[in-house]
């Protein structure tokens, strides 16, 4: 059963929802997938925005991120360190968080620009899907959640970024039933309604990966939001 602050509107519509998120993941990749070594983060940043209109997209929920090189470092709140080009065989990561269908979308995923698999960047996916297991398996709390993947973090050999702490998602804005971090949930969250974020820092290279996606979505059916 839902808790209060977990709350979905009267509009909420599960395929809506699931199809904001598949839209969400096919504009990340294409948009990922197309980037030329050499371009900024600003011009980027209006490549994107540019692709978003074309494809119909009015409203985003938060702004968009897209953090090349050094930049991953930064968490969301965070300026980031310069206006970086895309270099060859380096890390970057974008974060979007369109309103598609009245229901909002978010996903973050990160790419190696043109060079084979990059570990970081795995790992970063690889600890999102270990994580939702265990939180799958034992009922984790939120904090029990985070504190988990902070220490398989460290057994990987990497550092959690914890400022990047997962939230609420739903039907728009969520924010009307919830405004928290998944963090700070004392609870075991439901399924589908949180975002778990995984911003896993590599200090000897300077370089971070991040990945966010629904927690919960493969054990999804309509009626269990």
């Amino acid at each position: 059963m839902l808790a209060k602050e977990e709350s979905l509107g009267q509009g909420f519509n599960l395929t809506h929802y699931l199809k904001a998120r598949q839209v969400a993941i096919g504009l990340t990749r294409q948009f990922a997938y197309s980037l030329q070594v050499g371009v900024r983060e600003s011009e980027a940043h209006q490549q994107l925005q540019l692709l978003m209109e074309q494809e119909g997209i009015e409203k985003l929920w938060h702004p968009t991120k897209i953090r090349f090189g050094r930049n991953t470092l930064c968490s969301f709140r965070d300026p980031s360190f310069e206006d970086e080009k895309l270099a060859m065989g380096d890390i970057f990561y974008l974060d979007i968080g369109p309103v598609i269908l009245g229901h909002e979308a978010d996903y973050g995923e990160s790419f190696i620009q043109g060079s084979a698999p990059d570990a970081l960047v795995l790992a970063s996916r690889d600890l999102f899907k270990s994580s939702e297991k265990k939180w799958l398996e034992d009922g984790l709390t939120g904090k029990e959640l985070y504190q988990y993947a902070q220490n398989e973090a460290r057994l990987m050999g990497f550092e959690l970024e914890m400022r990047s702490s997962g939230h609420r998602l739903g039907d728009f804005p969520h924010a009307i039933h919830h405004k928290g971090k998944l963090l700070d949930w004392r609870q075991t969250p439901h399924r589908g309604v949180w975002i778990l974020e995984i911003h896993l820092v590599d200090k000897t290279r300077e370089r971070a990966a991040f990945f966010e996606d629904i927690l919960g979505l493969e054990s999804l059916t309509v009626q269990g939001v």
